[in-house]
């Protein structure tokens, strides 16, 4: 059987719950006909010429948003200037009722670049996820899928600045839904080994690095949430790798990673920027009246009272002001009777902070709950408890383990799939060469293995020392060294290098002592002789 008809009765007859669920993976269902109201829902017009192009193998190793429309990437529509309710009310409606998420995305942009409090909050989420570990982990414990999750992880070890396009398709928490084009290189030689002792090597297209989309080129079916790109007014949808077979103008499929955030509703309509914008308007205002009353009354000076005479005479005139300004300055100043100081003119009971930094400091909370979902971790307070802190901790870490299952899910469904539907045909007669392995493609896609972050509660190094010991010592669990090395920045000693002996440990009953190292290692101590 060929490998195109292999591929094509895996759509047909796979088997395994991972299986059917990547293989049931699309952004849009089709309506069943006849059913519900039979006006026919808005649809964009497909523009087969521009999918063409971008179906086209050479497209995978190219950039194709650079000239994407409706407008420009650097070229804003500026809805943030001059924000307003009826302005806010628009720009959602929009987004809403027609899928246009150019005004939509220029603002979510502008507010998080001008927002100090939820730019730092929505950076610390993102870095609680992409700034843990990053595995691979097997669908399963068979020998194949051990090896799958070996070739994945080699291949995505070659990606450029992964870590900082993670980063960016987070952005979906904010806006609902964020894009990455993957850059391919056609050519690219990965090696693994798939039992520690075989090597195997696959050549031919791996994703090179994956660039960030603005959203406003997205658009989406109103009715169906169906994604598209815009080209200018010529619109491409995007899809998924759907595992069916690659003809010479289906690889589009593997160029587009859309990341949809958790959240109800369709994914254009999700994320938290709905709530913080118009908290973000009130709290544009507040900062600006804040300014005037800092600009007016921020700095008090003294007002001097004279004879008009004295006021009417430049020279003298000259004499006092200079003695006020001393006098604001905190210098010794010397002065007459005829200059009365009196206190700055401010109105009764002016504070300086007010009822508009009151207003900046509620803002700033429900952003804190709206992005990690508690406010005690970031907000000082002058009351709290341990038990407080420690529930608002495991409320933020739940959010942050979220949003990490949900950007695994999507790698899994697009990168990795991608991988494995690309080099089928070389990953078959590399992995069908390891005795005990006999693969097909339908079994290959059944075991599209797991990335994921690892994702923890922050722990001293004396306590995570503590947690490896009991690992080791009393699970009897085998760890790999290596992240351990990376983890505490340990130096692992070279062969035949110098190294830590560690502590005694007798190893006989004579009481002959070795170092832990050697102890672990198996060394033999020779029997004592006997005494007679």
């Amino acid at each position: 059987m060929s490998l195109r008809n292999q591929i094509s009765n895996f759509t047909r007859n796979v088997a395994g719950r991972a299986a059917k669920q990547l293989a049931a993976f699309a952004y849009a269902p089709k309506a069943v006909p006849g059913v519900g109201m039979q006006t026919p829902a808005p649809s964009l017009p497909r523009d087969e010429g521009q999918r063409r192009l971008l179906g086209s193998r050479g497209a995978l190793a190219g950039m194709s948003t650079y000239y994407a429309g409706p407008t420009l990437t650097p070229y804003s529509t500026y809805p943030g200037s001059g924000l307003s309710p009826h302005l806010i009310a628009s720009i959602f409606k929009s987004c809403e009722t027609s899928g246009i998420l150019l005004q939509k995305a220029d603002l979510d942009q502008h507010i998080l670049r001008r927002d100090a409090h939820l730019r730092g909050v929505d950076h610390a989420v993102r870095v609680a996820v992409v700034g843990k570990p990053f595995r691979i982990r097997p669908a399963n414990g068979s020998l194949l899928a051990r090896a799958v999750a070996k070739y994945t992880e080699a291949a995505m070890d070659q990606i450029e600045e992964f870590r900082k396009a993670c980063y960016t398709l987070l952005k979906a928490h904010g806006s609902g839904v964020s894009l990455a084009e993957v850059t391919y290189d056609l050519s690219a030689r990965v090696s693994f080994s798939p039992d520690g002792v075989n090597k195997l090597l696959i050549r031919g297209p791996h994703p090179k690095k994956l660039m960030e989309v603005h959203n406003k080129h997205l658009r989406f079916e109103p009715v169906t949430d169906t994604p598209f790109l815009d080209f200018g007014g010529r619109f491409v949808e995007i899809r998924s790798p759907m595992g069916a077979p690659v003809d010479a103008e289906d690889y589009d499929q593997f160029k587009y990673i859309l990341h949809v955030t958790s959240g109800d509703g369709q994914a254009r309509m999700r994320g938290y920027m709905y709530n913080v914008t118009p908290l973000h308007m009130m709290k544009q205002q507040a900062t600006a009246r804040w300014g005037s009353v800092l600009d007016i009354w921020g700095m008090p000076a003294p007002v001097g009272t004279v004879d008009l005479n004295v006021y009417q005479d430049p020279l003298r005139k000259m004499e006092y002001e200079h003695i006020l300004s001393s006098w604001g300055l905190g210098s010794a100043i010397l002065k007459t009777e005829e200059l009365q100081i009196d206190p700055p003119l401010a109105p009764a009971n002016l504070d300086s902070r007010g009822m508009h930094a009151a207003v900046i400091g509620w803002v700033n909370t429900e952003e804190s709950k709206l992005v990690q979902g508690e406010t005690l971790t970031t907000e000082l307070g002058g009351t709290g408890s341990y038990n407080a802190g420690t529930v608002h901790e495991n409320t933020k870490e739940s959010v942050v383990s979220q949003l990490a299952h949900d950007l695994a899910e999507t790698l899994r469904s697009t990168l990795l799939k991608s991988m494995l539907l690309l080099n089928m045909q070389e990953l078959l007669k590399a992995l069908n060469s390891i005795p005990g392995i006999s693969a097909t493609p339908e079994e290959i896609l059944a075991v599209v293995p797991w990335p994921y972050w690892v994702v923890s509660r922050v722990m001293t190094p004396d306590a995570e020392m503590k947690l490896i010991d009991t690992a080791v010592n009393q699970l009897g669990m085998e760890l790999d060294p290596d992240p351990i090395y990376d983890r505490f920045g340990f130096v692992q000693a070279q062969p035949g290098g110098s190294r830590l002996k560690g502590a005694p440990i007798s190893i006989t009953k004579g009481g002959a002592v070795t170092g832990a190292i050697e102890a672990s290692s198996g060394v033999e101590v020779p029997d004592e002789p006997n005494p007679t």
